[in-house]
């Protein structure tokens, strides 16, 4: 049985947010009273990108003795220092983690990381490290401004993908609580969601189709550096926001762009040459990627005329070593010699049929996946896109959607790299703002049902007391794949306990089809274990009822227990990343 709900607006004195990126990530703040006055750090040290300022590296930096030493730029700068002086045995550096946690239907608390040297860690420190970096550094930007802070006034929220699954959420929570984040101060957001409520407020002034109006519906594509997020939403008449088709998306992000990249000079520079400047003259190879971080923004890439990459002196003289000859014969021998040049005595020019490779194929999948969806029938009569998001910093990323998808109206809010963030923050201060979503699987757990001999097999049917007949092994299904869930909706199962045991057990399932019959069904997929305890003061009968209500229509699967007869009711977590 399903129930409505509408849980209220909590009441803490500001909301603090973490974009936690693949590539970059950064906090901001408002306080209660003020919301959209959104307050970012703008001090990282950011190396010569210059655009990455409001956003810091995602690296943890450990120590020999497997320590966390350091965050951000600081961790790669540490690091690269320690390499050049070959000083970094034993230091481990950890980039571009959090991709590990899109898509990994193996995800368990034993999962594992490489570090920058291809060595194998346990993930959920480094995640734990990170997030606890995180919240010390917010704290202490915001007792800067707002003195008399403490963090009983903080409610937090972190941003991950609408895409991930209930895995990726549950090891993020777990990573965060672990950070001492206190659980009942802590809310993941769906990045789309939050970008499209920061850009409703922002695109307005500018818009005279307002975003605000009743009914109109419009697609947020977020485009960050793993990961494409592709959310649909239709406004309310109450001004809240209703999702229309649940969130989609793939691992098109801008690191694939970094890794062509990086492939093109392993061809003309040698893989060996290129793995000596990562190893011995690091800080050279991340000048290399910082630098293309701003070339992707430059007008260049709109005109589409060839770019300049400047080449590091560490790595003219490690290819002229390998190769035996001036770095423009290894450029011109190698297998883009017609092609490319080099300019004498640190640039590389590259010319735009080459360039763009590097970015087609995750643009190309992006423009694809939004057009297929624009064909379904609920999502074709969207007249809006909006694109946020760091890869959407590209101006050819911008460009090729609007050549792509000329006949809609393409809106772009400054800094499009914050938009999750600033929306994030807003969002924190009132999550009902988004009144339902769409489910992304059949959700339900195994049990019985009465035997029904037109869809149970008689393997499965078994005998009950009197003689009732039941059929095992059943999806006893709560809510249905694609259907519209309300914020805090709960669906409710009542089960018996016995005085005999202390705690009872539900393996929870999910399913791609609207109605499975078995849990065995090839469509299913064993999610997570509940376990409902109960001690002796809940135990007044021995046999008593125990109602467990599911709630699908907020951002994270929550689950509560309550005793029927005492009323005492208490929250649970569903086990996605043990053994189930």
């Amino acid at each position: 049985m399903a129930e409505k709900g509408r849980p209220e607006k909590h009441n803490y004195l500001l909301v603090a947010a973490f974009d936690f990126g693949t590539t970059y990530s950064g906090y901001a703040y408002s306080l209660r009273d003020s919301p959209t006055h959104v307050h970012v750090n703008n001090s990282w040290a950011a190396g010569v990108a210059q655009l990455m300022s409001l956003k810091t590296s995602t690296s943890v930096l450990l120590n020999p003795a497997g320590d966390f030493h350091s965050f951000g730029f600081e961790a790669e700068a540490k690091y690269a220092d320690l390499a050049e002086d070959g000083k970094h045995a034993g230091w481990r550096l950890f980039r571009r983690f959090k991709m590990m946690l899109h898509n990994n239907t193996q995800l368990n608390r034993d999962s594992t990381i490489e570090d920058i040297q291809g060595n194998p860690s346990p993930a959920l420190p480094i995640f734990t490290h990170a997030i606890h970096y995180l919240r010390e550094h917010v704290l202490e930007f915001i007792n800067k401004s707002s003195a008399g802070v403490t963090e009983a006034d903080v409610f937090y929220v972190i941003t991950v993908p609408a895409i991930w699954d209930v895995r990726a959420k549950q090891f993020m929570r777990e990573a965060a609580e672990k950070a001492g984040i206190p659980t009942d101060q802590l809310k993941l957001v769906l990045e789309p969601e939050v970008a499209s409520i920061w850009c409703e407020e922002e695109l307005e002034a500018a818009d005279t189709r307002k975003l605000q109006q009743p009914g109109i519906r419009y697609m947020v594509v977020d485009a960050g550096g793993g990961t494409v997020d592709v959310s649909v939403h239709e406004r309310n008449d109450n001004g809240t926001l209703k999702e229309i088709h649940k969130a989609s998306g793939g691992a098109w992000g801008g690191t694939e762009v970094d890794k062509r990249y990086l492939q093109t000079l392993d061809d003309i520079f040698g893989e060996e040459s290129m793995r000596r400047l990562k190893e011995e003259t690091m800080m050279d190879f991340l000048a290399i990627l910082e630098d293309f971080e701003v070339k992707k923004r430059t007008p260049d890439m709109r005109t589409r005329g060839f770019i300049m990459i400047k080449i590091p002196a560490s790595l003219r003289e490690y290819c002229e070593e390998k190769k035996g000859k001036k770095m423009a014969d290894v450029v011109k021998d190698s297998v883009y010699g017609e092609s490319v040049v080099y300019k004498a005595p640190d640039k590389l020019r590259v010319p735009w049929d080459i360039v763009k490779t590097w970015f087609d194929k995750s643009v190309d999948n992006t423009i694809n996946h939004v057009k297929h969806l624009l064909e379904l029938p609920n999502i074709s009569e969207v007249e809006t896109i909006i694109l946020v998001g760091g890869f959407v910093e590209s101006t050819y990323v911008q460009e090729r959607f609007r050549e792509a998808l000329g006949d809609k109206r393409i809106l772009i809010p400054n800094e499009p790299g914050l938009a999750v963030l600033k929306g994030a923050v807003k969002f924190g201060h009132n999550p009902a703002v988004v009144a339902s979503r769409m489910i992304d699987y059949t959700y339900g757990v195994r049990g019985e049902l009465a035997f029904d001999p037109k869809k149970h097999k008689e393997e499965n049917k078994i005998m009950k007391n009197r003689g009732n007949v039941f059929a095992k092994d059943c999806f006893v299904k709560f809510c249905s794949i694609n259907e519209e869930v309300l914020f805090g909706q709960k669906f409710k199962r009542t089960s018996r306990g016995s005085s005999s045991k202390k705690s009872s057990k539900l393996l929870i399932y999910r399913s791609r089809d609207s109605s499975p019959v078995t849990v065995s069904d090839s469509a299913c997929e064993k999610i997570g274990r509940l376990t409902i305890n109960y001690s002796e003061e809940d135990v007044e009968d021995d046999d008593f009822k125990i109602e467990t209500s599911f709630t699908f229509g907020d951002t994270e699967l929550l689950v509560k227990r309550k005793m029927l007869k005492s009323g005492k009711e208490v929250d649970l977590k569903i086990d996605c990343l043990g053994q189930v």
